[in-house]
């Protein structure tokens, strides 16, 4: 899976570097098209991790951590965007 993961983010980067199709979560390996952010403070908890690195998680994963570490996060925390490839959008 981490093989698959791997190649997949490297056909991004040569290929398709403007065509985002989906992201990959670190932990559980499943790819979801939902873009999704919270602020850095809350990462940076929730990843125990002090700098800007990044990192991807799915929202369970996420959720998950925030479960298992305590910490304290709410709905308007979390901004969703949900990806919609371009030729899916015309038939929306």
């Amino acid at each position: 899976m981490i093989v698959k993961r791997t190649l997949k983010r490297i056909r991004y980067l040569f290929i398709g570097r403007y065509v985002w199709e989906y992201e990959s979560c670190q932990d559980c390996g499943k790819c979801f098209r939902i873009a999704w952010t919270v602020s850095d403070d809350i990462w940076q908890k929730v990843m125990e991790r002090d700098d800007d690195g990044g990192g991807s998680l799915c929202v369970d994963c996420f959720i998950e951590r925030v479960a298992r570490k305590n910490i304290k996060v709410f709905r308007a925390d979390f901004l969703l965007n949900i990806f919609i490839p371009e030729q899916e959008e015309s038939n929306a």
